[in-house]
This record gives C-alpha cells, sequence and structure tokens, in this order.
C-alpha cells in the first residue's frame, strides 16, 4: 500500500488509471456521507464529517499526484508535467493524455 503514496519508482497504465477511478470513488463516498450527516443528520457532526471529508480529499490528491509522477517517469516524460494538475481543465487533458500515452520501455530497467 505504501508504494501508492510514493514518488519512487514507475506506474503502468493500469496502475494510473485504476488509481483514479479508485481515489475518485473514495472522494466521492466521502462527500456523500460528509452532506448526509451535515445536512441530513445531525448538524452538529458536521463540523466532525467536513474534517474527515478533508483529510480524504489531501490522502486522495497525495495519492493521485505520486502516481502521475510514477507514470510520468513510466511514459518517459518528465515528471514536471504533473504542475499542470493545478491549472482548472487542463487537468482533465492531463489525466486523458497520460492514462493513454505508451511505457517508455528503454526506462523499465532504470526505474525498478
Amino acid at each position: 500500500m505504501t508504494q501508492y503514496f510514493s514518488f519512487y519508482g514507475t506506474a503502468k497504465r493500469q496502475e494510473y488509471w485504476a488509481v483514479i477511478f479508485i481515489s475518485f470513488a473514495v472522494a466521492f463516498l466521502a462527500t456523500l456521507v460528509s452532506e448526509a450527516l451535515l445536512f441530513m443528520i445531525d448538524p452538529n457532526a458536521g463540523i466532525a464529517s467536513i474534517f474527515v471529508l478533508l483529510a480524504v480529499i489531501i490522502a486522495t490528491a497525495w495519492l493521485q499526484l505520486a502516481t502521475a509522477v510514477r507514470r510520468c517517469r513510466d511514459a518517459g516524460i518528465s515528471p514536471w508535467w504533473v504542475v499542470l494538475f493545478l491549472i482548472p481543465y487542463v487537468n482533465f487533458v492531463l489525466t486523458i493524455v497520460l492514462g493513454v500515452i505508451r511505457s517508455d520501455e528503454s526506462n523499465e530497467v532504470m526505474y525498478v
């Protein structure tokens, strides 16, 4: 599990897409639970649910950034391209590009 939060090594396309979809699902479910606690069940529990939601979002963002850096290395491009994830709308395009770009076979021995 710690390999997913690490910025070292490489990540294949399958791993990259799995991390993207799973982290999206976890963040979506955490948002639903947080809103249910905040607005429907108990407004006093809302503050705690906001902190839990914030922790989940930070963890999934770290997970996605670490996997994107490892995916860039696997594709043979500079990991600094991940900085583009901070720009709205560009991050969607970059997610798709990183998910479909081929792996660079010459890097397989270098980053193992």
